[in-house]
């Protein structure tokens, strides 16, 4: 039997840029798309700063201090059926958790080079937009499940296998608010798969399984388009969203030969294909900064996994790649925030067969591992990884994230059984490229050193070349 305890604290502040501006009827105050700023009490948020819009932004805070908590127990059982030999599996688990959380959004003005946010801000009080939250969320996930396999002969084994889960997302407001909800979600998911021993050296293998995943409490609490939330994922109302269902069929092959005294070569051939029924999304919202979860129907995830490794007494070394067609399978509508590509009416149209944001089609990698002595140990590992769509960009209208390819260098050295000198080298040919993509607003804030900026394409950085070094004690 096993059992966890952890506790998670997290705080975040996060800048955006403003969904408060000047009024058009009256720019002494401050206005959202839908009527008056206010702060507590309803009172009216003056425009402090003047009439410009970009001069002012928000900044967001959020805790969320989480105990969680849970146990399983399995037990095995391992005999011969008809004569046959079978591996029996079954057990039960459980993971609990209490969560407390708040957040609150205040404006402020904007440093005009760091575009840091400038305070002391006014607290936003919107019930219906922007409100302070503070939630108790209480979750309890059960799993009730068996596997069997099944020898029928020396080559041949067959698997079958079925989990139950249960899932309870409970949400109670804090603040009287409307915040509150009552979440149930049940499924059974089977699964079976093959394997044949073709030769010692090789095994054929094929399956099927279904899964579930429940909806968060994130994704439960800004769920319409009258519900959305900000990129901070500040809780509103409540709807209720369907759980997303997996339906995955994979097969392939894998092995491994000796190759000589001490080595060995071993490799993996796969495909797979899954469906994903109730897909949830984030999606834009027509307001500011916000966007809420919904879902979107089909998805479809299928590729290609095939790996290499190599290893000797004195040295290793292994290929991977990965091929991934990540697509949706239904058409939706949404806003289109700042994507350049909008429509007339300022929205995107997905249609089935777009590929999912942030994911490359084509991933590999590439390692090696020498032991230039017994203590002494080199290595070098390899990244190369296709461009992907921008998120904000699930119509694939505007260009991918370039491509990239990073090498890392590392060594260490044994200086005792139990100390080790270690050091590496990161982005050793300090390569320029980006892990996210997005679009930002250029006219909604004011930028000091690009003012007449109009390009919304927004990246994250990966870090440039990097090194550092130490001493690993183990015990």
């Amino acid at each position: 039997m096993d059992r966890v305890y952890n506790n998670f604290l997290q705080r975040v502040s996060n800048g955006n840029a403003s969904a408060d501006t000047p009024c058009d009827d009256d720019p002494s105050l401050l206005c959202t798309q839908t009527g008056r700023s206010t702060t507590f009490g309803g009172a009216p948020i003056p425009a402090f700063l003047g009439a410009d819009p970009r001069a002012y932004s928000e900044l967001d805070n959020q805790t969320t201090n989480t105990n969680g908590y849970g146990a399983s127990i399995q037990a095995t059982d391992t005999r011969t059926v008809f004569g046959l030999n079978n591996h029996l599996v079954g057990g039960f688990s459980f993971d609990g958790a209490q969560t407390m959380f708040t957040g609150s959004s205040q404006i402020g003005g904007i440093t005009p080079l760091t575009r840091a946010f400038l305070g002391p801000g006014v607290i936003i009080d919107e019930p219906d937009i922007n409100a302070p939250v503070r939630v108790g969320i209480s979750d309890a996930y059960y799993g009730l499940f068996i596997a069997d396999t099944l020898n029928l002969t020396d080559r041949l084994a067959l698997t079958v296998s079925g989990r139950f889960n249960a899932a309870q997302i409970n949400l109670n407001d804090q603040n009287g608010g409307d915040l509150n909800g009552n979440h149930t979600y049940t499924r059974f998911n089977p699964a079976g798969g093959v394997t044949y021993r073709l030769t010692p050296w090789l095994t054929a293998y094929a399956g099927y399984a279904e899964a579930n995943r429940a909806p968060t409490p994130a994704e439960l609490s800004c769920a319409g388009p009258t519900n959305s939330c900000s990129l901070a994922n500040f809780f509103v109302g409540d709807p209720d969203l369907k759980q997303v269902v997996a339906h995955t069929i994979e097969f392939g092959l894998r092995g491994s030969v000796a190759t000589g005294e001490g080595s060995r070569l071993s490799y993996d051939l796969g495909f797979y294909h899954s469906i994903l029924d109730d897909d949830i999304a984030f999606i834009n919202s027509e307001t500011l900064n916000r966007a809420y979860f919904a879902n979107i129907g089909q998805t479809r995830r299928q590729g290609v996994d095939a790996s290499l490794r190599y290893r000797t007494p004195r040295w290793s070394a292994y290929l991977a790649y990965t091929y991934t067609d990540a697509t949706y399978q239904s058409g939706f509508v949404e806003a289109a925030g700042d994507n350049p590509a909008a429509d007339a009416n300022g929205s995107i149209t997905i249609r089935p067969g777009n590929r999912l944001p942030g994911v490359p089609a084509h991933q590999g990698k590439l390692g090696v591992s020498w032991h230039v002595t017994e203590d002494w140990t080199l290595g070098a590992a390899a990244i190369a990884q296709s461009g992907s769509y921008l998120f904000g960009d699930a119509a694939n209208l505007t260009p991918k994230l370039p491509p990239f390819f990073t090498l890392t260098l590392s060594t260490s050295y044994q200086l005792t059984p139990h100390i080790q000198l270690f050091a590496e080298v990161d982005n050793v040919t300090n390569a320029r490229y980006y892990t996210y993509g997005t679009f930002s607003p250029t006219s909604s804030v004011f930028l000091a050193q690009a003012p007449n900026a109009t390009n919304p394409r927004a990246y994250s950085i990966a870090a440039p070349v990097a090194g550092f070094g130490g001493l690993r004690i183990t015990f």
